[in-house]
């Protein structure tokens, strides 16, 4: 895969960062709503 490509991220499913050497990330996208945003973890 080249850099430049794009990838959709799946909601609540570790995923690794393309070009980067063990790193991770783990988004939670919730619907929208006026009380909360999305959040992400990266190991």
């Amino acid at each position: 895969m080249r850099l430049d490509e794009t990838v959709p991220m799946e909601s609540k499913i570790l995923q690794p960062v393309s070009g980067a050497h063990r790193m991770e990330l783990y988004p939670y996208i919730r619907t929208v709503d006026m009380l909360s945003s999305n959040s992400y973890i990266i190991s």
